[in-house]
C-alpha cells in the first residue's frame, strides 16, 4: 500500500539500500559461508515489507466491506504483522539453504562439522542480522518522524476509503478516507469522494482536520423538510463540523476554521424542525463505519446547538 510506504518513507529507503548493498556484494562474487547471512537478511526485510503491505491492504479492504469494531481491526492488523514476520523468517531460512546448495558449502565442511548444524548456525546469524537491520530501521524511522514525506493526492485510488452506509434508493456513493500529514503529532486530513447518480466524481479534500486525537467521525443525515428532495450529510470529529449538500454537491463549514470551504447558510439546512430531521448514520473510525453509533452521548446535542445557530 503506497500510503503506508510513504508514511515510512525513509525507513523504506533504508531497506532498499540494504538490498542494493546485497546485490552489489553478490555481483562482486562475495560468496562463502560467512556471506550467506549478509545476503539472506536484507531479502527477509524486503519480504517483510511486501507481505505487510499486501496483508494490510487486504485487511483494509475487508474492513471497508465488513463493519467491525476497533478491537477486531487492531487484532487483525497485529495478526498481519506476525504473519509478515513469519514470512520474512521463512524467506531467510529458505535462502540460507539455497545459498548453501548453490555455493557447495556442504562439500567444504570442517572435520566434525555437520551440514545441519552449519545450516542452523547460518540461519540464526541471518535472523540476528535481520533483527539488527530492523532496529536500525526503527531508529531511522524514529529520528525522521518529523521530516516531510511524500503524500498521495486526495481521492487517490491507492488510499483506503470507507463507504458511508446510505440506505435510501438512488443515493450517491459517498466514501471517506484519511491521509496522514504528520506522524509525529498524529495529524491527518479526512477527504470525501462522492459519485453522484449521474456517475460524476466529486473530490472534497480536507473536509475535517485531525490535529491529533480526533480520529473518530460521527456522520449524520439531515433529511429534507416537507416535499423537498434535498438532503445533506453532516460530519463531526468533536472539533470541527462540516456539511455536504447532496443537491448542490458543496461542502460548507458549521464549526471550525477551514480555508477550503465557506460557512454554512440557512438554505443548506433545507427547512425548519432540524431536531426531528437529524438522523444518525454511524461512526467512522479506523477503516470501518459502524451504523447507528455516535462518538459520545453529547455529540448530537452539540451538533444541534451549532445547527440552530446557523438557522
Amino acid at each position: 500500500m503506497p500510503d503506508y510506504l510513504f508514511q515510512h518513507f525513509y525507513s523504506t529507503l533504508a531497506i532498499i539500500a540494504f538490498l542494493l548493498a546485497t546485490l552489489i556484494l553478490h555481483h562482486y562474487s562475495k560468496r562463502g559461508r560467512e556471506w550467506i547471512p549478509v545476503r539472506a537478511a536484507p531479502s527477509g526485510c524486503l519480504a517483510f515489507v511486501i507481505l505487510l503491505t499486501v496483508l494490510t491492504f487486504l485487511a483494509s479492504c475487508l474492513f471497508s466491506a465488513i463493519r467491525t469494531g476497533e478491537t477486531w481491526e487492531e487484532a487483525v492488523f497485529m495478526l498481519a504483522r506476525l504473519l509478515a514476520l513469519a514470512g520474512a523468517l521463512a524467506v531467510i531460512s529458505r535462502l540460507t539453504n539455497y545459498y548453501m546448495r548453490r555455493d557447495g558449502i556442504k562439500d567444504t565442511l570442517n572435520p566434525g562439522e555437520s551440514a545441519s548444524w552449519l545450516a542452523y548456525r547460518l540461519r540464526n546469524r541471518g535472523i540476528c542480522l535481520f533483527l539488527l537491520i530492523g532496529v536500525i530501521i526503527f531508529i531511522i524511522d524514529f529520528f525522521t518522524i518529523s521530516l516531510p514525506v511524500p503524500e498521495l493526492p486526495p481521492g487517490s485510488p491507492f488510499l483506503i476509503s470507507t463507504p458511508v452506509p446510505l440506505l435510501e434508493e438512488n443515493a450517491p456513493e459517498v466514501r471517506i478516507s484519511s491521509r496522514v500529514t504528520n506522524r509525529f503529532f498524529g495529524e491527518s486530513d479526512f477527504d470525501l469522494v462522492v459519485r453522484d447518480t449521474n456517475g460524476r466524481r466529486h473530490v472534497f479534500p480536507s473536509i475535517l482536520i485531525n490535529p491529533g486525537g480526533a480520529s473518530a467521525i460521527t456522520i449524520y443525515r439531515l433529511r429534507p423538510a416537507g416535499d423537498r428532495k434535498d438532503s445533506s450529510l453532516i460530519f463531526t470529529n468533536e472539533i470541527q463540523i462540516c456539511l455536504l449538500n447532496l443537491a448542490t454537491m458543496q461542502v460548507k463549514m458549521l464549526r471550525g476554521s477551514s480555508s477550503n470551504y465557506p460557512s454554512a447558510e440557512p438554505e443548506d439546512l433545507h427547512g425548519p424542525d432540524i431536531e426531528n430531521r437529524l438522523e444518525i448514520i454511524g461512526l467512522y473510525r479506523g477503516h470501518s463505519c459502524i451504523p447507528g453509533v455516535e462518538y459520545t452521548q453529547e455529540t448530537r446535542a452539540k451538533l444541534l446547538k451549532n445547527l440552530q445557530e446557523v438557522e
